[in-house]
């Protein structure tokens, strides 16, 4: 070997760790074949890692692509399934407006027939002025934008460029009609003048609805649930105070129960409330409908 003990000991580990094993005296022509081997293997080692380092390199170059459809700067995995939850939580905001049709049926048209009927005064497009015309081209330009609503589709108004400082907002073309960009096939809900339909209802129903279930809601706020009842003017409210020595700067919880029967339904959900947030007044209102 080479006479030194230390390196003839290194290349000895070395050679066992390729499975060669040296002799005691091994003579110089014995370890020719060992230092080939060992540079053989030594190169296909190189080789492979390479290999590995390439095939990551591709494979990470693959992620950025797909990652690149959806993904905004500096943005993780997390972030890009969050905006996508996001997006669709929007949309399905919007189709709610429209009985549920798809977002990608409505045209500009539909869109505007919404946003006049509540930001107008719930009035109809061509009912607008020139000024108020212009303030809803930007309102449905911004709606668009928040729902993220894109594609083909001519201005409803007659015009398809935004009067917004940023890119003209594109629309969709299906289902045109003569005109104005409204699919037909969309109705939007306009409360305030959408016939209400009235169903008769025995008078037993009404007794029930107004006498007993508000008895047995007194019951059960005060008895089980623990608030107590107050008045102000004519609204009605439940009142449950923080424990004593808790924080007095905390902003109190108010919760308003939706249309139905009162707070009766609500009451697992209060309750719940009252455990998840142990250091604030609660103040619930009760508005019969």
């Amino acid at each position: 070997m080479s006479g030194d003990p230390e390196l003839d000991h290194l290349m000895d580990m070395m050679f066992t760790a390729i499975g060669v094993h040296t002799a005691v005296n091994p003579t110089h022509s014995a370890s020719e074949p060992m230092l080939e081997r060992c540079t053989s293997q030594s190169q296909q080692l190189i080789g492979s890692k390479n290999s590995h380092q390439n095939l990551n390199k591709e494979a990470q170059s693959l992620l950025d692509v797909c990652s690149g459809l959806f993904a905004t700067e500096g943005s993780t995995v997390d972030d890009d399934m969050w905006a996508v939850r996001v997006r669709a939580l929007l949309r399905a905001e919007i189709s709610s407006w429209y009985f549920g049709a798809p977002v990608d049926s409505l045209q500009r048209g539909n869109l505007e027939e919404w946003v006049a009927e509540y930001f107008f005064e719930y009035r109809q497009a061509d009912e607008l002025s020139i000024a108020e015309k212009q303030e809803l081209r930007v309102l449905v330009d911004y709606l668009a934008e928040w729902a993220h609503i894109s594609g083909d589709l001519r201005g409803g108004m007659g015009d398809t460029t935004s009067v917004m400082s940023s890119s003209p907002v594109r629309w969709m073309s299906l289902k045109k009609s003569e005109g104005d960009g409204t699919n037909e096939d969309v109705k939007c809900m306009r409360i305030m003048n959408d016939p209400i339909p009235a169903a008769y209802r025995p008078f037993i129903c009404y007794g029930v609805t107004h006498f007993v279930l508000p008895i047995i809601t007194d019951i059960v706020f005060d008895k089980l649930v623990g608030f107590t009842k107050y008045r102000s003017g004519t609204m009605e409210y439940w009142y449950s105070w923080a424990p004593e020595g808790e924080n007095p700067k905390l902003q109190p919880t108010v919760f308003c129960h939706g249309l139905g029967v009162g707070l009766l339904p609500y009451i697992p959900f209060v309750r719940d409330i009252r455990r998840a947030f142990p250091d604030r007044d609660i103040f619930c209102i009760e508005v019969p409908h």
